[in-house]
């Protein structure tokens, strides 16, 4: 069996922002060191129901919540070491029945600042923690509350980050594309002042054709004027007439 004060420290080292994986794997492996079990959880109060993380392999529940308050009550160690101990508990039992276990051995979670709720280790036989060793066991489920408690809150503290990083990136995505929203309109504006330039331009050029046009018709209307005030009274020959 592990050293008590390494494998808490073992627990320590195993808390981290996965949301308890970590913690579990370890704890679960601490507690196989000092006795074997078939089946196996971790439970925490919640609003509305107990939170799970399974030590073995076996997603399905161990215990009904009628047992687990009831240890949570208790505040110290329960154990069962054959199924008519749990007919009180008759949801626990149908478990039992069904999962085919016959012993239990419960750690109450409960300790200053951790969280409410239990370890659970089963059997598939009668009396088979009877010898388990509880000034082991117990200290390290109480460690394990309290390191579950700060991974969860590290969980919740990193979703909160990834979240205001999201929202930066977002911001600063928004950001870039009104910057290239306002080069694009930038472009467009200049293209509009060239060809408003180009329109001015060109209206002054037609501006001065209309000026030389304007000039050329005075000529042409002061040339036909001048025409028209000359002297016709002359012969077809050249002779005045009555010569």
């Amino acid at each position: 069996m592990l050293d008590l004060t390494e494998a808490l420290l073992g627990l320590v080292a195993a808390t981290s922002w996965d949301g308890g994986h970590g913690l579990v794997h370890a704890l679960s492996g601490a507690i196989r060191v000092a006795t074997p079990f078939d089946a196996g959880e971790l439970a925490v109060a919640q609003p509305i129901e107990f939170r799970r993380w399974s030590l073995t392999e076996d997603e399905q529940d161990v215990v009904a919540p009628d047992l687990l308050m009831h240890v949570g009550v208790a505040g110290r160690p329960v154990r069962v070491d054959d199924l008519p101990e749990v007919v009180d508990f008759t949801h626990t039992q149908a478990l039992m029945r069904q999962r085919g276990l016959q012993s239990l051995l419960l750690f109450p979670l409960a300790s200053p600042g951790g969280p409410e709720g239990a370890i659970v280790l089963a059997r598939t036989f009668g009396w088979a923690f009877a010898g388990a060793p509880l000034g082991y066991l117990w200290p390290l489920a109480r460690m394990g509350g309290l390191c579950l408690e700060r991974a969860l809150a590290l969980s919740a503290l990193r979703r909160k980050l990834d979240f205001m990083g999201d929202g930066e990136r977002e911001h600063q995505g928004s950001i870039e594309r009104g910057r290239r929203e306002l080069e694009a309109a930038r472009r467009e504006l200049d293209g509009a002042r060239r060809e408003i330039e180009t329109s001015q331009q060109e209206r002054d050029r037609l501006r001065c054709e209309l000026g030389t046009c304007q000039a050329d018709l005075q000529r042409v209307q002061a040339e036909l004027d001048a025409m028209r005030d000359e002297p016709s009274a002359r012969p077809r020959n050249g002779r005045p007439f009555g010569s």
